[in-house]
């Protein structure tokens, strides 16, 4: 009898909101010039496959990869600044995934980097 191999990653941690709603900017992120591709839909479904995200935080994803949500709404729930820095990078890999830089994802870049930088000294 073989017992499991252990994992090394250890626990799995849920989730935090500030992580889930920098997700879901990533996400609105990729509605940003009005196409998802399935590139786009492929990085997300890979991200959300290595996090520990309950049923109803995917549901909600894939929601959000059918329906574009307003970052406005999101934003304020990104209070950890790890995710707040973090939101920018991901966006920027989302909003270069088809190869370019449509100036409508440059403006959210724009948006998301002055959240990210607001209040900070």
């Amino acid at each position: 009898m073989t017992s499991p191999a252990p994992d090394l990653h250890g626990p799995s941690e849920p989730v935090s909101t500030s992580k889930f709603y920098m997700l879901r900017c990533v996400v609105a992120m990729a509605h940003a010039d009005g196409v998802v591709t399935d590139v786009e839909k492929a990085y997300i479904s890979g991200i959300m496959n290595h996090l520990p995200l309950s049923a109803e935080q995917r549901q909600t994803l894939d929601n959000d990869l059918v329906q574009a949500q307003k970052v406005e709404d999101l934003l304020p729930y990104i209070n950890d600044p790890v995710f707040r820095g973090q939101v920018v990078d991901f966006a920027r890999i989302m909003a270069f995934k088809d190869g370019h830089l449509d100036p409508s994802e440059e403006v959210l870049l724009k948006k998301l980097n002055s959240h990210a930088l607001d209040g900070l000294d």
